[in-house]
């Protein structure tokens, strides 16, 4: 579950009170303070993921193995928060360090009780990952946070490539059916907004996913169906479709 959903549910109060991950879509663990006021002292959190599929908008980050994510999260009262994450998988019998990623923001709330986010994310790729070469790219975010529902706007000048500029405009939402149960729902759409599409590649994508968790104590258990397009993706030679189903196993340290 990324920490965008962790935030909705914890704003129901349902949560119990643990960091919350670095994520694809980066709300930090900031959010533990605007969903539960009465926390008055900082807090520093870690998590383990196994996954077998890494995944980022629709679009594998593992060339559609397993991986291993590790966070480290960290908030302030004051409502500024930071993360920082590695990816790693095995690749050629070896493990290798496919994706680093930090983010830093602020989560305020409002006298009404929703949260509104500015925040700046930096994800860098390794050779190893499904591009098949170094890439990074830096993103300015800002993000409204209701009960059940979270919107955020992402903002990038070099997103993968010099001078590709995007914008990636996200809605998350959760639901708890049941006690320990948790249900939830990601939409989003890639727009490029200035620079190349190489390899013919649509100015604007879509991608969505729903998924179901269930806690059990420190460990997680996830399930998600994916997907994404116009544009098949790309990794190990050959064309792949986006539709996915991950299964994830998460650790609170």
């Amino acid at each position: 579950m990324n920490a965008t959903v962790r935030a909705l549910l914890r704003l129901l109060g349902k949560l119990p009170t643990r960091p919350a991950t670095v994520s694809t879509r980066p709300i930090g663990l900031a959010c533990l303070l605007f969903l539960n006021p009465s926390i008055a002292h900082a807090q520093a959190g870690a998590t383990v993921t196994i996954t077998t599929d890494e995944r980022f908008r629709g679009r594998t980050v593992s060339r559609g193995d397993p991986a291993v994510v590790f966070n480290l999260t960290y908030d302030h009262p004051s409502g500024v928060y930071a993360g920082a994450a590695a990816t790693t998988t095995i690749v050629e019998s070896e493990p290798k360090v496919i994706n680093v990623r930090a983010n830093i923001g602020f989560i305020h709330r409002t006298a009404v009780g929703t949260g509104l986010e500015l925040g700046v994310v930096q994800s860098n790729y390794s050779r190893y990952s499904s591009g098949g070469r170094g890439a990074n790219y830096t993103e300015i975010y800002a993000g409204v946070l209701t009960r059940q529902l979270a919107l955020h706007v992402h903002y990038s000048p070099h997103y993968f490539q010099p001078g590709v500029q995007t914008v990636y405009v996200a809605i998350d939402g959760a639901v708890e059916p049941a006690r320990d149960w948790h249900l939830t729902a990601h939409a989003g759409s890639l727009i490029r907004v200035a620079g190349g599409t190489a390899g013919g590649a649509s100015r604007v994508g879509y991608n969505w996913r729903i998924g179901a968790a269930r806690s059990l104590g420190a460990v997680e258990l996830q399930l998600a169906v994916s997907d994404g397009g116009p544009n098949p993706e790309h990794y190990n030679g050959t064309d792949h479709d986006r539709l996915a189903v991950t299964l994830s196993m998460v650790w609170s340290l």
